[in-house]
């Protein structure tokens, strides 16, 4: 099948602004930049004030702009000649950021149905920077996104249509290029730089985004054709693809034999660790999405195209490969899209795409994928074989292609029901509970559910993540953070034989994003909620921060016999506050300093809290993903919420809850805790439990990080067990 472009054209142009970003937002959100500028005859309001009548000169019919949607730094219009075909309409979005000098960057892209041999696309670039410098931007270098479609070389069976394509993306600046997603069977790369010879650049940085081995073949031909490229991968995906690049023997690839699998190994150079690049200036953002069907994985994020490029996280139009995987990879799976949530791509573009994609717009893309996960769980465990899973997924998303793939996602999911030489084995999934109101006011359970939300007694749902077998160890997290800050925990204490559970607080993360209830007596009783739920006894709970504080009520009012032991970390309690009673306690002016950054620019304050939270401003080495990861999960939170929380934390009074735990209870903390200082905290939580361990650690933050983490998470380990 021969090689071709995207059937959609991307175009981008950016500026940086030297006003603060509520300044220039009043030019772009009402499309009404275009005020005075050359060439444009006339500018007529029409719709109820949504779309704009633009007539250019030499342009008798001129282009319609309509606002599909104007908030939050971020403008959505389509763009269409009136008369015209759907074929001409173009789709754009400005999107306004903040730069570190108080400045702001304003991003413009678009995407065309039809690049028309490249003249339709450079036109459009170059009226969109017109309009940035227009409106008092300064133009930053040119940066071009252009994405392959090689043929599919899926056995697709009979009754297949066989649309499925793999992509390669080509970011071009002004004399360098990247190029993301080269891993793919040698016969397709061979297209590959047939493509990339015709577009007439020279490669300059391969980066591969997922660890596949059978797929090595396709880097050593882009490597061979051209030398003076380098390839580049996270070092999560390098440590797991270099020792498996280059296999003996032959390899089976989608329902065929790749006989060119049984050749020698090839001795081209094996990809560098990164965890960034830059092209002419724009910053290229590389993140490890864990393992995703089985693969190490990540996603490359283009601030300047606004646009997430990204391996086997998106699939468009074509069933995802879920072969091998369990529900909890898939749950893990859909996790990874929060990234996705977080940066708000304009774009996506994953290695796998149905020719007859509507759009690369990621907003749908995202929705579909975490749908099609979390169906494909529910109807597998309805199915009672291959075939049956096949036809239940095909009638819910009829017309897509690869269907050998779903086959065998299918034929995987039945794999480990086979009858062994000792007999039937069970592998049903282990029970779960979900909690709802009931008539009376309390809650109800309604086994057998194995869902990952549980439903308060009073109606909001709560995110659960559970994982691994024998004694329950349940966290609590810290604000404004969701329960993805335990995912090194859960790992380490289920690898450690502990049942590992974690959950997202209300108006947190992906639980229920309600303004109401935002007290730490209300979290207690939540996590009352899910503990119940879940019939969980002789518990384990840990808290980090506000966390700490819910763990401490719970245990001293709620846990009714269920919890064994408490750990709180960097924890609230007795309170943060200064008063009369409290004269060594945080002044009330911190706290209201945190409100108005929370209501200023959330944003922004999660960025420069992230500095004190993890104590990189004390100069501890703190990755940039760990603090992106931070903002992330702020940015996931309901702004009600988190607001209201302030309070909860800070001024709540935990004196007699201290007093009332009756279990052992260990209580550490960083003694270089900007956030809640470890005087006014630990040093008193210790002298009013009954039977406390008070485990200080010199120089480290508030946030669970680094060596601090692992040297924690040890201790932790052995004081349960001791």
């Amino acid at each position: 099948m021969r090689a071709s472009a995207v059937r959609r054209a991307h175009v981008a142009a950016s500026a940086v602004f030297a006003d603060p970003a509520s300044s220039v937002w009043t030019r772009f959100e009402g499309l009404d930049d275009l005020r005075g500028l050359e060439d444009v005859l006339q500018v007529r309001t029409v719709g109820r004030h949504r779309s704009r009548h633009v007539i250019v000169r030499d342009d008798s019919f001129g282009v319609v702009e309509s606002i599909m949607d104007s908030a939050s730094g971020i403008v959505r219009y389509r763009a269409r000649v009136p008369g015209g075909s759907v074929g001409a309409d173009l789709d754009g979005v400005i999107r306004l950021s903040d730069e570190p000098d108080g400045g702001t960057r304003v991003t413009w892209t678009a995407e065309l149905v039809s690049d028309r041999g490249g003249q339709g696309r450079e036109a459009t670039r170059r009226w969109l920077s017109r309009r940035l410098e227009h409106a008092g931007g300064r133009l930053l270098p040119p940066l071009t996104m252009d994405i392959w479609l090689g043929g599919s070389r899926m056995s697709t069976g009979r009754g297949d249509d066989g649309r499925s394509s793999t992509t390669a993306t080509l970011l071009s600046g002004i004399a360098e290029t990247i190029l993301i997603d080269a891993r793919m069977p040698a016969e397709q790369a061979v297209e590959l730089v047939a493509w990339l010879q015709s577009i007439g650049r020279p490669l300059n940085t391969i980066v591969v985004t997922q660890e596949q081995a059978h797929h090595s073949r396709g880097l050593d031909v882009l490597l061979r054709s051209y030398p003076g490229a380098r390839a580049v991968a996270t070092s999560a995906v390098l440590a797991r693809g270099t020792n498996r690049t280059a296999l003996p023997g032959l390899a089976v690839h989608g329902g065929h034999v790749d006989a060119e699998y049984g050749r020698e190994p090839t001795a081209t150079p094996a990809p560098e660790a990164t965890g960034g690049l830059t092209l002419d200036g724009h910053a290229i953002h590389l993140f490890d999405l864990g393992t995703l069907a089985g693969h190490a994985s990540s996603a490359v994020w283009v601030r300047d195209l606004d646009a997430m490029i990204g391996g086997d996280l998106m699939y468009s139009g074509v069933h995802p490969r879920l072969a091998g995987t369990s529900s909890a990879d898939r749950r893990l799976w859909s996790r990874s899209l929060d990234l996705m949530d977080a940066l708000r791509p304009a774009w996506a573009v994953g290695a796998h795409r149905a020719r007859g994609a509507a759009s690369d717009a990621a907003a749908p893309q995202v929705a579909w994928m975490r749908r099609y996960l979390s169906e494909f769980d529910e109807l597998a465990a309805a199915a009672h074989s291959p075939a049956e899973l096949v036809r239940a997924i095909d009638r819910r998303h009829p017309g897509l292609g690869d269907l050998a793939v779903l086959r065998a996602s299918a034929a995987s999911q039945f794999a480990d029901r086979m009858v062994s030489p000792s007999g039937p084995r069970s592998h049903a999934p282990r029970r779960r509970t979900v909690v709802v109101p009931s008539n009376t006011g309390g809650a109800k359970r309604l086994e057998g559910a194995a869902m990952p939300y549980i439903t308060t007694s009073d109606g909001v749902e709560i995110y659960v993540t559970d994982q691994g077998e024998g004694r329950p160890i349940v966290f609590s997290h810290g604000w404004p953070l969701s329960s993805d800050a335990w995912q090194p925990e859960l790992k380490f204490f289920s690898d450690n034989g502990f049942r590992a559970i974690a959950h997202d607080r209300r108006g947190h993360g992906r639980s229920g994003k309600t303004a109401e209830g935002h007290t730490i007596d209300q979290y207690a009783r939540d996590l009352a909620d899910v503990i119940e739920a879940l019939d969980l006894r002789d518990v384990i709970v840990v808290g980090h921060s506000t966390g700490g504080g819910e763990v401490v009520r719970y245990a001293a009012r709620y846990a009714n016999g269920r919890v064994a032991k408490v750990v709180t970390i960097g924890a609230i309690p007795p309170i943060m506050v200064q008063s009369e009673s409290n004269p060594e306690g945080t002044p009330i002016e911190v706290f209201d300093g945190i409100r108005a950054g929370v209501l200023g620019d959330a944003s922004q304050f999660w960025l420069d809290l992230a500095e004190s939270f993890f104590g990189a401003n004390h100069g501890r080495d703190v990755s940039f993903g760990a603090k992106l990861d931070f903002w992330r999960q702020g940015q996931l939170a309901n702004l009600s919420a988190v607001y209201d929380c302030i309070t909860a934390f800070s001024e709540t009074e935990q004196t007699e809850d201290l007093r009332a735990i009756d279990v052992p209870i260990l209580i550490a903390h960083g003694e270089d805790d900007q956030i809640v200082p470890i005087a006014d905290s630990a040093h008193k939580a210790v002298e009013l439990v009954q039977n406390g361990t008070l485990k200080t650690y010199p120089g480290a933050p508030h946030g669970i990080h680094g060596d601090y983490r692992a040297q924690l998470d040890q201790d932790i380990l052995e004081w349960i067990r001791r």
